[in-house]
């Protein structure tokens, strides 16, 4: 009985991954992306700039390197709960999330920077 229903998930796992293989790739190519900016960004600013709570702990337990890894980890497994929950969902979810996360990892890069040395002196708190 263990066997047979071993059998049935990975059936269903093999059929949600031919049905939904395109994004699944791209979100995992997006999440790479933000993790590898996170990284990068913490090197730099440190982790007291992150702005996502699950990032900005992991940071500070595991170190900016394990810290954004591990919270990607977090965020994939997550991801693939919802998407197995809701699986005719699946495109808009893995789509949507890969774009909020490209732009995070764009932001890491490019506009971090300017945020922290252009905006934040001049705000009043």
């Amino acid at each position: 009985m263990r066997d047979q229903s071993a059998l049935l998930v990975w059936d269903d796992w093999c059929q949600f991954w031919n049905t939904n293989q395109k994004y699944l790739i791209l979100f995992l190519l997006a999440l790479a992306v933000d993790t590898l900016s996170t990284i990068h960004f913490m090197a730099f600013s440190g982790p007291e700039q992150e702005f996502h709570p699950l990032v900005r702990m992991a940071a500070f337990a595991y170190g900016p390197v394990a810290g954004p890894i591990l919270a990607a980890t977090y965020k994939l497994l997550a991801a693939l709960i919802v998407v197995l929950y809701w699986d005719k969902l699946a495109a808009v979810i893995l789509t949507t999330a890969a774009v909020f996360y490209l732009f995070a990892g764009f932001y890491n890069y490019f506009a971090a920077e300017l945020y922290l040395q252009g905006l934040i002196p001049w705000l009043p708190i």
